[in-house]
């Protein structure tokens, strides 16, 4: 609210399964709640699991087309000019609302606000929904994340001794030249 949103909706639930699917839901009948959109923007993806698919299956849910990846927009006449990430460089597509798009942290450097906005931000009005109110279809399934492990990388250095930086670089130099390496 600080950095210019007109209004907020905190979607509160401590019982349901948040995983993509089931919040994807819970954002898609929001939307449809609120209504009068052109463009929605989300995020890239998860900051929890790296997923992102939350915003492609809000715009599924809500049967509009979306690009993903984007790294700039410009308005004119009521089309967007969309630059999207790809390997290489950039595509540049033309598109007309309504549409979402998922960005991506090249879009946008936000502006850091005042102290007296982030004060004033504070005494704007939150809506607070439960998502119980949503008319949100249930995810069949839901997944759960169980762990996540670090695969083990294979330890297999030599530590090369000596009293000073020469007699070290000397011992390097050394065993370098014993495996053939130069």
């Amino acid at each position: 609210m600080a950095i210019g949103a007109d209004e907020a909706v905190l979607i509160e639930d401590a019982e349901r399964a948040w995983d993509s699917l089931a919040a994807a839901s819970i954002l898609a009948a929001a939307v449809r709640r609120l209504g009068g959109f052109d463009v929605i923007l989300c995020g890239r993806e998860a900051a929890d699991t790296g997923s992102g698919v939350v915003g492609p299956y809000v715009a599924q849910m809500l049967g509009m087309p979306f690009l993903t990846l984007v790294t700039g927009i410009e308005v004119s006449d009521g089309v967007l000019r969309v630059r999207r990430m790809c390997e290489g460089g950039e595509d540049i597509f033309s598109c007309t609302p309504p549409v979402l798009l998922t960005l991506s942290s090249e879009a946008n450097r936000p502006r850091y606000p005042s102290v007296m906005k982030v004060m004033a931000a504070k005494k704007k009005p939150v809506q607070r929904w439960k998502s119980s109110e949503l008319d949100a279809a249930a995810p069949t399934a839901s997944a759960t994340l169980l762990g996540r492990y670090t695969a083990a990388a294979p330890g297999n250095c030599e530590i090369v001794s000596g009293d000073t930086p020469d007699a070290r670089a000397a011992g390097l130099v050394s065993r370098l030249r014993e495996k053939r390496v130069i």
